[in-house]
C-alpha cells in the first residue's frame, strides 16, 4: 500500500479531537544514502515519537538486530519497521492494539475512535511510553505542560 494511502487509513480512525492534531510522518533521504529516512509521530507539532535506522543503531549502540522484538517494547524502531506495524494495525482489533508490545500501535489503538471513554479510564496509561501517555492525558482532558 502507498504510504499517502497508508497515512490516511491511520489518520482517518483517530478519533475526531485527535484528527488533525496527532500525524504519522515519514520522510526519505533520496540523495544520501548513509541516512536513509525517518518516520516519526507528532502532537500538536512536537515530535513524540521517531523511528529511523541510525537511531536505532545509536540507541543499541551499534547492536541493533531485526530478529529482536524486545527493541520494540522500547521504543526502538526503523523507518521500515514502523510503516509495517501501521499496516498491520489495521487489521488488529482494538483489544490486540492496546495491548500489543510495541508502543507506536498502542498509541494508534488510545487514539482510535473505537476506544471509548471507558476503556480509556479502565486503560489508564500511567506506566506507558510517552506516546501513548500524552494522547490519553489529552483524551481524558488533562493539561499537560509543554
Amino acid at each position: 500500500m502507498r504510504w499517502s494511502k497508508l497515512k490516511a487509513k491511520i489518520e482517518g480512525r483517530f478519533v475526531t479531537t485527535l484528527q488533525g492534531r496527532l500525524k504519522v510522518e515519514l520522510t526519505k533521504y533520496r540523495p544520501n544514502n548513509s541516512e536513509n529516512g525517518e518516520f516519526f509521530v507528532t502532537f500538536d507539532r512536537q515530535k513524540l515519537y521517531s523511528a529511523s535506522m541510525a537511531k536505532a543503531y545509536r540507541e543499541t549502540e551499534g547492536d541493533y538486530d531485526w530478529d529482536k522484538p524486545h527493541y520494540g517494547k522500547l521504543g526502538i524502531s526503523t523507518e521500515y519497521e514502523a510503516p509495517r506495524l501501521l499496516f498491520q494495525s489495521l487489521s488488529m482489533s482494538i483489544e490486540e492494539m492496546t495491548s500489543h508490545f510495541d508502543p507506536l500501535v498502542r498509541a494508534l489503538g488510545v487514539a482510535d475512535s473505537r476506544f471509548g471513554k471507558r476503556r480509556l479510564l479502565e486503560f489508564g496509561g500511567q506506566a506507558e511510553h510517552f506516546l501513548v501517555k500524552r494522547i490519553c492525558d489529552d483524551r481524558l482532558g488533562v493539561r499537560v505542560q509543554h
